[in-house]
C-alpha cells in the first residue's frame, strides 16, 4: 500500500473533513493506483523524445472589437431600488 491509514487520516483531519472507513480505503486505492501510473510512467524510455516548453500550437484568437450602445443612464437605473443623481445606491458594509 502506497499510503497507510494513518496518513490519510491526517490529512483528513488538516482537511476538517471526516472520512469514513469505506472512504479512507477507497482513498488509498486511488493512490495506489495513482503510483502505479506513475511507476509505468517512469518506466518509458523517453530518450530519443525530444523535449517541449510549450506543447500547444494554438495561437490567441482575437475577435474584431464591435462598438454598440452601451444602457443609458436612464435605463440602468430604470428599476434600482434607491439612486442618487445618477448613481446606485447600496448599503454601506464598510464602517468607517
Amino acid at each position: 500500500m502506497f499510503i497507510d491509514d494513518e496518513t490519510i487520516s491526517s490529512m483528513a483531519d488538516v482537511a476538517h473533513i471526516f472520512l469514513s472507513q469505506e472512504e479512507r480505503n477507497k482513498i488509498a486505492e486511488e493512490f495506489d493506483s495513482l503510483q502505479q501510473s506513475f511507476e509505468t510512467l517512469s518506466k518509458l524510455d523517453i530518450q530519443e523524445v525530444e523535449p517541449t516548453v510549450y506543447p500547444i500550437t494554438d495561437k490567441n484568437v482575437f475577435r474584431e472589437d464591435t462598438i454598440w450602445d452601451s444602457l443609458s443612464v436612464d435605463k440602468a437605473l430604470a428599476n434600482a431600488p434607491e439612486k442618487d443623481k445618477g448613481f446606485f445606491l447600496v448599503p454601506r458594509i464598510i464602517e468607517e
